[in-house]
């Protein structure tokens, strides 16, 4: 009897490319909790975002561990998902070049351009939203933090 182990290499180059292919990010401003973003967005396109308890992102600094939020949803039967993240928690920012906003909102489908002006207009509608804000994948120089 043998005890082969098995090493499995995880290519984040290719891990990367699949997360950028079709995609796009909204930058958020409002003092608003998530829930409220995504019940507005759930009503408003027929989707099903909520809080993923399985999916977490952890940002280690030298005092402490802090765990962001994550809320998903996959669209049945197609590439389509949406991803909102909250970017601060108890004063700890999770990407520091985005620290002047409060939530990213990633859009991977194959309309991608398309949802993301639809969904950053009606935002725009929201009074308790001060900012939205279109990104494209190249402006986050921090992307992989955000694989989920």
């Amino acid at each position: 009897m043998s005890n082969a182990s098995i090493k499995l290499v995880l290519d984040q180059d290719e891990l990367l490319e699949y997360f950028t292919f079709q995609s796009t990010f909204l930058g958020i401003i409002a003092n608003v909790p998530a829930s409220y973003i995504c019940c507005g967005l759930n009503e408003r396109f027929g989707l099903n975002i909520t809080t993923s308890l399985e999916l977490k992102l952890v940002s280690k600094s030298k005092d402490r561990i802090q765990e962001f939020p994550v809320y998903s949803y996959d669209l049945p039967k197609t590439e389509s998902r949406y991803v909102l993240y909250k970017l601060k928690m108890d004063g700890q920012d999770l990407l520091t070049e985005l620290k002047q906003f409060d939530y990213l909102l990633y859009i991977q489908s194959e309309q991608y351009y398309e949802k993301r002006l639809v969904i950053h207009a009606y935002l725009n509608t929201i009074p308790e939203i001060q900012i939205v804000k279109s990104f494209e994948c190249s402006d986050i120089k921090q992307l992989a933090y955000l694989i989920v």
